[in-house]
């Protein structure tokens, strides 16, 4: 049985390959399937022009799903969603495997509703993050946009077994009714068999397999991603990872030294991106890695999320300096304590600035997120976060503001009233406060606030930026 795994165009996909669709591929492929990637979003990259590859940046990541902008966006004709359509038929595959974000979804609708259109039984799976659609009834599962009516199943949460078994079941003509993590029709209706139980055992999979990308088509030359665990131990109200990965699991430094090692060997890369939630997520683990990096004499370069723990001390990130690491992904979030305090962060303000010092002088990049607009923040607050970035300008490399929307099935998202949330509109950046202070105007003023101040410093950012109201397509 052929198997095609399939990313659609979306923003912020081009830096590097899929991480999870190379481990879908390495597992179905250990147990015996013919699989091949199709990764689309690299492939219309690299053929629209320089001006129109703007909208792969994070600065421009709602018109993908924003339907009225998506719609308009002057590379989206129908001959490329009927060319596209044609190269995944022409494959000849058995099942069709679609990773959904939620900013592929709006495209990953018309390219599966022309398959069905074309060959009515072609079987097409769905899933990845915009797939998690546990907050509604069992009995009544349903994606945005309707996206699962052009589906035979949609796998929810972690892949590779439910995948597996689901692949078996079909290849067998076996009832998917049997199948943990899934939703399937019944009836007029699509329902969720229940959550299969998480893979615990993080070394027992395969490592992810290349293979089937041109590596040399990704912006980031010589950098493959890899992971240490999944999940999350905090629980940060806007987050939604702890949701998806349920359990917070983690692999053995000797497993994962091994894949550094495979990577090396194979691909000839020698950065990699731990694409883990937190990399110090088991500070023991953490630090185990460290040491046999070291140890063992692994000639690296990494980095990664990391988050602000005062066991990160100035003698351990030295240690981290010394093993490879090269910069570090940190939500500070705010530069207000009453505001880091609603976010569940677990830090101050004054926990952060000692470990951006303490960071520069091991000589490893702090690149800095930033959240603009959380319910509850003042003027005063906002102004916080300004003065920080100011006043840390030197020990910052890169700053990364996003203006705030209620993730999907995120804690923040399903307790709106507990923070005082009004949503008018289905497009979850246009979020008020019940008291009518906070809104995207407001939101987005503060933004072009710090737009000026970084402007006025000379320093680096990037934006993850809500569409205004009024606001016209770029």
């Amino acid at each position: 049985m052929k198997i095609l795994l399939v990313q659609c165009p979306c923003a912020y996909r081009v830096a590097m390959p899929s991480l999870g669709l190379a481990y879908l591929c390495s597992f179905l492929k250990e147990n015996k399937y013919e699989v091949r990637i199709l990764d689309l979003s690299i492939i219309l990259y690299g053929h629209v022009s320089k001006d129109n590859r703007k909208y792969w940046d994070s600065n421009n990541g709602y018109c993908w799903y924003l339907i009225d902008i998506f719609k308009n966006l002057p590379f989206l004709t129908e001959k490329v969603y009927d060319e596209f359509t044609d190269n995944i038929l022409s494959t000849d595959s058995d099942i069709l495997g679609f990773s959904v974000l939620n900013t592929s979804a709006l495209f990953t609708l018309e390219i599966i509703k022309r398959i069905k259109s074309k060959k009515p039984m072609q079987k097409i799976i769905l899933g990845g993050p915009n797939c998690y659609n546990v907050s509604n009834d069992d009995n009544n599962f349903k994606l945005p946009n309707d996206l699962q009516i052009y589906a035979d199943v949609v796998v929810i949460g972690e892949g590779e077994k439910t995948l597996l078994q689901v692949i078996d079941q079909v290849e067998n003509k076996k009832s998917l009714e049997e199948c943990k993590g899934v939703a399937i029709p019944k009836k007029d209706k699509w329902v969720f068999t229940g959550f299969t139980e998480p893979i615990m055992n993080l070394d027992e999979l395969p490592f992810p397999n290349f293979d089937a990308y041109d590596l040399k088509l990704y912006s980031d030359k010589n950098t493959l991603p890899i992971l240490t665990s999944r999940g999350c131990p905090m629980r940060c109200v806007f987050c939604t990872d702890t949701y998806f990965w349920r359990l917070y699991r983690h692999r053995s430094t000797e497993n994962v030294v091994a894949e550094i090692r495979r990577m090396q060997d194979k691909y000839k890369n020698r950065f990699f991106f731990f694409n883990d939630s937190l990399i110090n997520g088991n500070f023991v683990n953490f630090s185990d890695l460290c040491n046999m990096l070291i140890k063992e004499k692994i000639d690296i370069f990494w980095g990664g999320n990391c988050r602000i723990d005062k066991r990160l001390d100035s003698e351990f990130l030295k240690k981290m300096k010394i093993s490879g690491c090269k910069y570090l992904i940190v939500g500070v979030e705010s530069g207000s304590n009453k505001i880091l305090k609603l976010m569940h962060k677990g830090f101050t303000i004054e926990d952060a600035e000692c470990f951006i010092y303490d960071c520069n002088r091991a000589g490893i990049d702090i690149m800095a997120n930033w959240i603009v607009g959380f319910p509850g923040e003042t003027d005063e607050d906002f102004m916080h976060t300004a003065h920080f970035i100011q006043k840390n300008r030197n020990l910052i490399k890169e700053n990364t503001f996003n203006v705030l929307a209620l993730n999907q099935f995120s804690y923040l998202e399903k307790h709106r009233e507990e923070f005082g949330i009004v949503l008018d509109t289905n497009h979850l950046g246009l979020w008020r406060s019940v008291d009518g202070l906070n809104n995207i105007e407001v939101r987005n003023s503060r933004l072009r606030y710090l737009e000026n101040l970084l402007e006025k410093m000379n320093k680096g950012y990037h934006i993850v930026r809500q569409i205004e109201r009024n606001e016209k397509l770029l």
